[in-house]
């Protein structure tokens, strides 16, 4: 390969890597935590390198890498562990309701994770869908979804 062509892979590999690690990482927390995602994200990026000419060349990268990322993890630890059971903040008064980790727990791998990008991360139902790879509808159809479970489970009344 020519080393100004390597060289153009690497930057776009590097690009790709600024634009997309965070994104995996924090899609991955309400699966794994945090150490379990960010060393998921780490291998995935390890297996897109070495096949990095064919990955360039998807319709979406970034699905893909959380799609790689996704299958490295092994070991899935109960929610509570993952999440944090500690709601405490600084004043001793909790800054969620205490049952929403189990409730969380409680709702599908899918729905917990659009749940938490999209109300806990903030993300546009447009970001989710091209990080997971779904469309725009399914993505705020698992959101309404698992938000009216968490609702149920924690008795709180839809404002809708």
């Amino acid at each position: 390969m020519a080393v100004g062509r390597r060289r153009s892979e690497e930057r776009a590999f590097d690009e790709f890597v600024r634009a997309t690690e965070g994104r995996v990482r924090r899609a991955l927390v309400p699966v794994a935590g945090v150490d379990a995602a960010r060393d998921a994200t780490v291998d995935a990026l390890v297996h897109v390198w070495s096949h990095w000419e064919r990955v360039a060349g998807m319709s979406n990268p970034s699905g893909y890498l959380y799609r790689v990322a996704r299958s490295r993890i092994r070991y899935l630890r109960p929610l509570g562990e993952v999440l944090g059971v500690d709601v405490e903040g600084p004043s001793g008064v909790p800054d969620v309701e205490p049952r929403l980790v189990e409730a969380l727990a409680a709702l599908p791998e899918r729905q917990r994770v659009v749940v938490y990008l999209v109300h806990a991360c903030e993300w546009r139902y447009t970001e989710v869908a091209d990080l997971l790879d779904l469309s725009v509808s399914t993505v705020r159809n698992h959101a309404d979804r698992g938000l009216s479970s968490l609702r149920r489970e924690l008795e709180v009344p839809d404002v809708h």
